[in-house]
């Protein structure tokens, strides 16, 4: 009994080594789903390093407004970066039709729509829409320093950027439909911090800093997409 109880253990850890997980998610033992959950790493009884499925939720800095659903979702940012330092997601409802909302998330083309007096030299993130904007094209700019890597019309954007200070950013916003009057914007970023003392410090405050920039941008989008849509409505 010894024997086959050692056997079923060395099994386990051989299915969560390190070698045998992907990069960027896992799948617990008891279910089909694959849901990206905080990894927690231990010690094998061979002596090799395991991975194995954390059971901690994320927290509000990792995961933002977003569901299970939204987390285990595959996305177009996905393969852009191999083994992120770190994986972030962001999320927040809308009472806007999706069309109005991705129209919306166009206009990150002109602007970041978070707090103005940090990242858009005080200049405010216009309040209107900008005609032509929508009209996308692999390689645009966005925010500044972001460049668009794909899209699919009137659903998702996908960015990346590299500088400096960030290291490699990838991003993808989605809107989801929900109802035929409101949507869900759901964004999945990953990050590999640049090397040395600079990466050591990002890889611990960019994801913080993240949430209270993107947090604003969201609610920002978020309440001109619904007032837009009163007003077409009224």
């Amino acid at each position: 009994m010894s024997s086959k109880k050692n056997e079923r253990q060395r099994q386990y850890w051989r299915l969560t080594t390190d070698r045998g997980l992907p990069a960027t998610r896992a799948t617990d033992s008891l279910s089909e789903t694959a849901v990206p959950t905080r990894l927690i790493r231990r010690r094998s009884p061979d002596g090799h390093t395991a991975t194995v499925i954390g059971v901690r939720d994320p927290s509000i800095v990792e995961a933002w407004g977003s569901s299970v659903h939204d987390r285990a979702a595959v996305y177009p940012c996905d393969g852009l970066i191999d083994g992120p330092d770190r994986v972030v997601f962001r999320a927040v409802d809308i009472a806007a039709p999706a069309a109005l909302a991705f129209r919306w998330l166009c206009q990150l083309r002109a602007a970041p729509y978070s707090y103005d007096w940090v990242d858009n030299f005080g200049r405010r993130s216009p309040r209107r829409l900008i005609p032509g904007l929508d009209r996308l094209e692999v390689g645009q700019r966005f925010m500044s320093i972001f460049r668009l890597v794909s899209f699919e019309e009137g659903r998702s954007i996908t960015l990346d950027s590299t500088t400096v200070l960030f290291g490699r950013v990838a991003t993808t916003y989605l809107v989801v439909p929900v109802a035929t009057d409101r949507s869900r914007l759901v964004v999945k970023l990953a990050f590999t911090a640049p090397r040395g003392l600079l990466g050591s410090v990002m890889r611990r405050l960019l994801p913080s800093g993240d949430l209270v920039m993107m947090r604003k941008q969201l609610l920002t989008l978020q309440a001109l997409a619904e007032r837009d849509a009163g007003e077409l409505s009224g």
